[in-house]
């Protein structure tokens, strides 16, 4: 994650999602994705509270987060990458 990055908040990462996915919905449609965009942010909090509440190892950390990564990544892909993950 780049350091612009680390320093916008999730309302920030929400707009830009929105306008490289969704740019020219319905209000309708926009309401409900930007629910599904902050529930899967929720979920990556609760699971990155979940991990620091553990005792994992930075090489178990580091393996568990690649595999994370790899399924948004294979996820996109038939896409086309429509949004990067980095």
């Amino acid at each position: 994650m780049n350091q612009l990055m680390m320093n916008q908040s999730v309302a920030q990462w929400w707009d830009d999602f929105r306008k490289q996915t969704i740019p020219d919905v319905s209000s309708v449609q926009r309401r409900e994705m930007r629910k599904a965009f902050y529930a899967g942010m929720a979920q990556v909090m609760l699971a990155l509270e979940e991990c620091s509440n553990i005792d994992l190892d930075d090489e178990v950390f580091a393996a568990l987060f690649e595999q994370r990564y790899q399924e948004v990544r294979q996820f996109f892909e038939p896409e086309g990458g429509v949004y990067e993950t980095h």
